[in-house]
């Protein structure tokens, strides 16, 4: 959630004895994720947030996952919701392209264990997506994306231009 950054900057300062720092610290972060984030997009994209690992593991990120609250934020539609995915559910052709997303949202190091993004267009259909026609895809650092930590603030405004770059007109 938009807390959870903070709140782990609070937890560990505390554990350090170094409570008040901590404190302004989550308020500047608060403070960058609050200014980032978007509260009414006129048309807001349908994001799919996937977790890879090369052929093996290959799953749509639901919304317990780190990704849901920051697509949201930054402006865009889960498509996690759509297909109402909570934790996490194996990529699967038929649903993603009957969601339609317009961007896809992965992890660098999933990314590259695919082949980049020409071998991102073979997984589960998603050559055949809008986001895939468009090569709208975004890759951020697999610990930047997923750990919810002190540069959520920084990630989630490249994550609101990246969205308003790939869907204008």
């Amino acid at each position: 959630s938009p807390e959870g950054p903070a709140d782990k900057i609070r937890a560990v300062a505390a554990a350090l004895g170094v409570a008040e720092r901590g404190e302004a610290l989550a308020a500047e972060l608060e403070t960058a994720i609050a200014a980032n984030s978007v509260h009414a997009a006129d048309d807001p994209p349908i994001v799919i947030s996937l977790y890879l690992r090369g052929e093996s593991t290959q799953f749509v990120l639901g919304e317990a996952s780190a990704t849901h609250w920051l697509v949201e934020a930054a402006g865009g539609i889960d498509a996690a919701d759509l297909l109402g995915i909570g934790r996490g559910a194996p990529v699967n052709a038929e649903a993603i392209l009957a969601v339609e997303p317009e961007i896809i949202l992965v992890p660098t190091a999933g990314l590259d264990s695919v082949g980049g993004i020409e071998g991102l267009m073979g997984v589960g259909g998603l050559g055949q997506t809008p986001a895939g026609q468009n090569l709208a895809v975004i890759s951020f650092d697999d610990q930047l994306l997923l750990g919810n930590g002190p540069r959520t603030g920084a990630l989630l405004a490249e994550l609101r231009t990246a969205f308003e770059e790939l869907t204008a007109p």
